[in-house]
């Protein structure tokens, strides 16, 4: 390994200097060079331009060549990646501090390719190739080692002193522990010692640990067993099987009287069913037969409100006859020839009578004092508890007027061919009229004009 000599502090900066001033020369020649070899360019490229214009233009027009526009800026050429690359490698130690040889530290890096070694070792062999004899390598190692202790000490300091309080707790806790059962064992030893003492007051427990089954012999001697007889045991087995034969037959009894107790009422249970079906068709007799004459009773009025109506409709035409023909004699009656009004015949004194209700107000007052009662038996019938309670409808409360409306809706039928009604709107006019203006009334139907009414409808 060739061992360099470090130059002094003054020299080296004299040499930094030269080279500072070199590198700025061989930059600023550089640029001009670069400048002379674009104007060159740009010019070589417009001649070319402007040569290939000619031919092209004095030839053929098939093949056209690529020219700039008169005045165009030509464009600087892109730099690739390699260049840069290339570029870099140039310049990455064209500043080296002086007294480093990078050949023998690239022979070193080479030389150390592939084997282990430490960062002493390391910075040992490469130091005598730097310019600063490896102060800087050092002092980045000890930076590197000092912050490796720092971290190695402050992560490890906590892990000991964790580890230190758990097993302090732990042993702590073991102490009270053994002191716990230390107790507890002294205190079931004492119970066990009062309990023999209470059965054997006299017990040595000295004795007892040198002769243990003998000693206890003698405390508590096992009587021997009795010697019994074949006869006896005979006996004993015959005395056993007739206790359970006794038990088993009055087991036998209770199961029977049981069985009889359970038929007894499952016969009344029977009885029961039977009863309160026959009470159940009883119930649903008794409900078709309402239920006939309830139908009955409702056909009856259903006819009995038809022949209401029959003779309501009666009434009606009757009266709308009467009505009728009062008109036509009205307006058959001979008229005043100056005037044209009609003489009115002077009432003969008609005695005035009360008036009576006419006979469907009545009828139609019991059909509703009726179906109140029926509907207030039903209401009866329907409860089943004793205390339900369900108010009685009281009946509508009746009209102080003269005339009473039926509750029954009445729809009569239209009125017979041949039946017209005058509307009692039209009055006949008292003034005089001229002969010209009324036509001649022949009869009956020329007197009363026909009404286009058709009916209740």
């Amino acid at each position: 390994m060739s061992m360099r000599r470090v130059p002094s502090k003054t020299g080296s900066k004299d040499q930094v200097g030269k080279r500072a001033s070199v590198s700025k020369s061989q930059a600023s020649a550089k640029s001009s060079a670069s400048s002379k070899a674009q104007i060159s360019a740009r010019s070589s490229a417009s001649s070319k331009a402007q040569v290939s214009v000619e031919p092209s233009t004095s030839t053929t027009k098939k093949q056209k060549e690529f020219s700039l526009p008169a005045l165009s800026i030509i464009h600087k050429p892109k730099v690739t990646e390699s260049e840069l690359e290339r570029l870099k490698k140039r310049t990455i130690r064209r500043h080296a501090p002086p007294g480093e040889d990078l050949k023998h530290i690239k022979i070193i890096l080479k030389s150390l390719k592939g084997q282990p070694t430490t960062v002493q070792e390391f910075i040992s062999l490469i130091a005598p190739s730097t310019g600063d004899n490896g102060a800087i390598l050092r002092t980045v190692m000890n930076d590197d080692l000092n912050s490796f202790r720092k971290l190695a000490r402050k992560v490890y300091e906590t892990i000991t002193q964790d580890n230190s309080d758990v097993l302090l707790n732990q042993q702590l806790q073991l102490a009270e522990y053994y002191k716990e059962k230390k107790s507890l064992l002294h205190y079931r030893m004492m119970k066990n010692i009062e309990e023999i003492f209470m059965m054997a007051p006299n017990f040595d427990f000295e004795r007892y640990a040198l002769e243990k089954e003998k000693y206890l012999l003698e405390l508590f001697p096992i009587p021997e067993e009795l010697n019994i007889e074949p006869e006896e045991m005979e006996m004993m087995k015959r005395q056993a099987a007739f206790h359970r034969l006794q038990w088993l037959r009055s087991e036998g009894e209770r199961l029977n009287e049981e069985n009889n107790s359970l038929k007894k009422r499952l016969a009344q249970l029977k009885h029961l069913h039977k009863e309160e079906q026959l009470k159940m068709m009883q119930v649903e007799k008794a409900a078709e037969a309402k239920k006939e004459a309830l139908e009955a009773t409702q056909a009856e009025k259903a006819e009995k409100l038809e022949m209401l109506n029959q003779s309501l409709e009666k009434s009606i035409i009757s009266q709308e006859a009467s009505m009728r023909e009062t008109k036509d004699a009205i307006l058959l009656e001979p008229v005043h020839p100056k005037t044209g009004a009609v003489k009115k015949k002077k009432s003969t004194g008609a005695v005035r009578k009360k008036k009576r209700p006419a006979w469907n107000e009545q009828a139609a007052k019991e059909i509703d004092a009726q179906a109140i009662e029926e509907s207030r038996a039903a209401e009866t019938a329907k409860i089943t508890s004793p205390f339900h309670f369900s108010p009685i409808k009281t009946p509508p409360p009746k009209s102080s007027g003269p005339k009473e409306r039926s509750p029954f809706h009445y729809s009569p039928t239209e009125s017979p061919a041949g039946a017209y009604y005058v509307s009692p709107q039209r009055q006949v006019a008292s003034a005089p009229q001229p002969q010209s203006s009324e036509p001649q009334r022949r009869g009956r139907r020329a007197a009363a004009p026909r009404d286009s009414w058709g009916g209740f409808y």
